[in-house]
């Protein structure tokens, strides 16, 4: 509310849409009981909401006159009184970066925490300890630093001595700053030889690869508002003070990264550029495409074992796929939970499952479709059978594939072959959520997806009968994070592939096959079109870390199974299917 009230009195926007905005924003503030900007019934434009948003840094707390008023603090009061709180991994994680539970910074202190879905701990952690530095992130500090349409600053409407000057010299620093903004990553794109017309990730194997020219333009800005700060501090201005030490520590922080990620200064992490073009929203006839500077540590035990297992008792990991063929060294390892790593005391307990897969599952693999080596000839035969596939269950199935390009593929070849009755959906075509809802609604649909779709998506009843898993799930080799820890292992003498590539695409297997049966009610297929899992010896591997359910390689298998269990037997009869076999797992 203190930073909605000074953006209304600032002066700060330059267009009428904005300007208007703001008032819409002003008019749900005096109405919400949340604050938030989901609940708008609008999308706000990142420069309106970043003046009026709550920001940690920024933010005065207590002292604040318009306190009680607070939505964050009236959200935190009310996580302060709870006796148990749900949040998701980013959250969780993003609270121990800042500082961990002593701290408190995100959410309140806990006595025990319960991690679901603990198998992308892993990921999530390394994503939170590492640090990137983004252009559009750069461009906006120093456009709410100056605004370049209204030309005011945030030292416009302070009250502060020598605000005119102080005003005028930052300007001119913002101004330098956001010259030297754009030559930096112009020339970490020429370095890179990459023109942001397509999405491309490249690792930075050696430091120094350009030179740092936003290291001084960005300590003048800083400079400039450590300058204001002192004066706002001799008026007892507060909430200026407040804000310009937050700016000034942004920054600092910029800064700080720059360096380190330009001259790899963190040991044990592995550096990564990524480039994504941005499409024209009609606002704007060439969008500069997304540049991020980026690096995160290799292995995140140790990072784990500060801001989490140690500070934090008790710890308990829960997930359907937290073993790999039956073992729990995978997890235990990556994670640190190994006796040389862990202070602490480890158990494990693995339980089965309430599902009745051995009557209400049919896995079909594919084993007579080329080796995925060949990629054009096994894509082509893959998209083929997994219209088979989808057409003997009439839609209803989830194609789950492993890159974006595979995903438009087989999509466009869904939607040639299938009826028109059968609704085809596309990952990219809308929100997840969005598309996640239609599916529900329409039961005969079929929706095509990439990684976000294996996991964490609940589809309980006869909307999802099938799931095609296109390939194995294996992790794009040319991952930069991916390739460092393959690279860690062999420099240790280690068989990288089957310890730490397979156990990874067993874990996403597992997540994918989860898919299908939710309830003790569902019913329905599972088709792997990848012919390795039958072929390779690490096949077993991925076979064994499913329960045991009816197997068969017979495409008709998958129309007598549908048939059987659409037609609603009266009895408990496991349907007959000619040539599938359980297969009893030791």
């Amino acid at each position: 509310p203190r930073r909605l009230a000074k953006a209304s009195v600032g002066g700060l926007f330059a267009s009428l849409n904005d300007v208007d905005e703001l008032k819409e924003i002003t008019v749900f503030a005096g109405k919400s009981k949340t604050g938030r900007n989901l609940d708008l019934p609008f999308e706000p434009s990142s420069g309106v909401w970043s003046q009026v948003n709550r920001e940690s840094d920024l933010c005065v707390g207590r002292s604040c006159p318009l306190y009680e008023k607070s939505f964050f603090y009236r959200a935190r009061r009310e996580q302060e009184g709870a006796q148990i709180l749900v949040s998701n991994h980013h959250l969780l994680f993003a609270h121990l970066a800042a500082g961990g539970n002593e701290a408190g910074r995100v959410l309140p202190s806990f006595d025990a925490l319960v991690i679901d879905e603990a198998h992308q701990a892993e990921d999530v952690a390394s994503s939170y300890l590492g640090s990137e530095i983004v252009n559009l992130g750069v461009a906006k500090l120093i456009e709410i630093l100056h605004n370049r349409r209204s030309g005011k600053t945030v030292l416009s409407a302070s009250k502060i001595p020598e605000a005119d000057a102080l005003d005028k010299r930052l300007v001119e620093a913002c101004e330098e700053a956001r010259e030297a903004t754009g030559r930096f990553f112009q020339n970490l794109q020429l370095a890179l030889n990459v023109d942001g017309s397509r999405t491309q990730t490249i690792r930075l194997r050696n430091p120094n690869i350009i030179e740092n020219s936003l290291d001084e333009p960005l300590s003048r800005i800083e400079s400039v508002l450590r300058d204001a700060k002192k004066r706002a501090e001799k008026v007892d201005d507060e909430a200026t003070t407040k804000e310009l030490e937050g700016f000034a520590t942004r920054c600092f922080e910029t800064r700080q990264n720059t360096k380190d990620l330009i001259g790899h200064n963190r040991a044990n992490y592995v550096y990564w550029a990524s480039v994504q073009p941005r499409l024209n929203d009609g606002k704007s006839a060439n969008r500069v495409p997304r540049i991020a500077l980026c690096g995160a540590p290799i292995d995140v035990a140790e990072g784990m074992q500060q801001t989490l297992f140690g500070p934090i008792a008790p710890v308990i990991l829960t997930s359907a796929t937290l073993t790999s063929g039956g073992s729990w060294e995978f997890l235990r390892e990556r994670l640190g939970l190994t006796e040389e790593r862990c202070k602490t005391t480890v158990r494990t307990l693995t339980l089965g499952s309430p599902f009745d897969y051995e009557k209400n599952a049919l896995l079909y693999v594919a084993r007579d479709l080329p080796d995925p080596s060949n990629a054009a000839v096994f894509e082509a035969a893959a998209i083929k059978r997994a219209v088979e596939v989808v057409t003997q269950t009439k839609g209803r199935a989830f194609v789950l594939c492993t890159s974006f390009r595979a995903v438009d593929a087989a999509a466009d070849a869904l939607r040639q072959a299938l009826p028109k009755s059968v609704r085809v959906l596309k990952q990219g075509e809308g929100a997840r959520g969005r598309l996640l809802d239609t599916f529900r609604k329409d039961i005969d649909s079929v929706l095509v997806g990439t990684s976000s779709f294996w996991q964490g998506v609940d589809v309980p009843g006869e909307a999802l009968t099938c799931v095609v898993m296109m390939k194995l799930p294996f992790a794009v080799p040319d991952d930069p994070i991916v390739q460092a820890r393959v690279e860690a292992l062999k420099e240790k003498g280690r068989d990288a592939f089957n310890e730490y590539q397979v156990p990874t695409a067993v874990m996403m297997f597992r997540q994918g096959f989860g898919r299908l049966i939710r309830t003790r009610e569902d019913w329905g297929v599972v088709a792997i079109l990848d012919p390795r899992v039958m072929t390779k010896r690490y096949g077993q591997t991925f076979l064994k870390s499913l329960p045991n359910c009816a197997v068969t390689t017979e495409i008709e298998d998958v129309r007598d199974f549908v048939a059987s269990l659409d037609a609603e037997p009266e009895d408990d009869e496991k349907p007959v299917v000619k040539s599938a076999k359980t297969r009893k797992i030791v």
